[in-house]
């Protein structure tokens, strides 16, 4: 996960991206209280880019982080908010994401660092962010 989650920022860098990438690993310091902080991370943010493999789909942490920020536009005024844009990895199918996750368009990436592949997911990226 951190080698695609390298490549985006890479190329978000490349794109002028004026904002903060929040990555657990990279944004928390020792001694912080994980989940207040992912929690904070996920609050302030304008959508969550969810990296989906079978490992994070079975993992109850991990959908006790994406769901609230799905459905955050439902619980609160700022309909802009709340977008999750769904990566699928590790030769995950959507089909076999949970179903709240199946109806969100995602993009499928299969480890290529073909650049044509990289340029889309990062246009997609792109496309999101502006309508938030």
């Amino acid at each position: 996960v951190e080698e695609i989650v390298k490549i985006i920022q890479k190329h978000l860098e490349q794109e002028i991206w004026r904002h903060e990438i929040w990555y657990d690993r990279w944004s928390m310091t020792a001694g912080q209280g994980v989940h207040d902080e992912i929690g904070k991370g996920l609050k302030d943010s304008d959508f969550l880019i969810l990296m989906v493999s079978p490992s994070s789909m079975k993992s109850k942490w991990v959908e006790m982080e994406w769901k609230p920020k799905l459905y955050e536009p439902f619980f609160n005024n700022n309909k802009s908010k709340g977008r999750v844009l769904p990566i699928f990895l590790g030769g995950m199918l959507p089909d076999e994401a949970p179903e709240f996750l199946r109806s969100i368009f995602g993009f499928s990436y299969h480890g290529s660092e073909d650049e044509s592949d990289i340029k889309r997911l990062v246009n997609q990226i792109v496309t999101i962010h502006r309508t938030t």
